[in-house]
């Protein structure tokens, strides 16, 4: 399925691709951990319920995405959640 054929959905693949840059980016070290891990876990309930996925990919990311939430909610991505980002 192409990105063109449903305007109404996420592209499958741009929502991929989009995921592991985040995932990317959190592993930078001077990275707001907290905010990327909220969106990845966004990404990821995104593509739990997408309905191009395959059940087996669906369950894939309904596991990373529970994951990620764990890590959205921990007590240090709540505490740089609120720091700055300094250049």
């Amino acid at each position: 399925m192409s990105c063109d054929d449903d305007d109404r959905l996420p592209c499958v693949e741009g929502l991929i691709a989009a995921t592991f840059a985040l995932m990317t980016c959190w592993a930078d070290p001077g990275a707001q951990r907290g905010l990327l891990a909220k969106k990845i876990a966004s990404n990821l309930l995104l593509l739990r319920e997408h309905p191009h996925l395959s059940p087996r990919l669906k369950r894939v990311m309904a596991n990373a995405q529970e994951h990620w939430v764990a890590i959205a909610r921990s007590p240090a991505a709540a505490s740089e959640t609120a720091k700055p980002v300094l250049h």
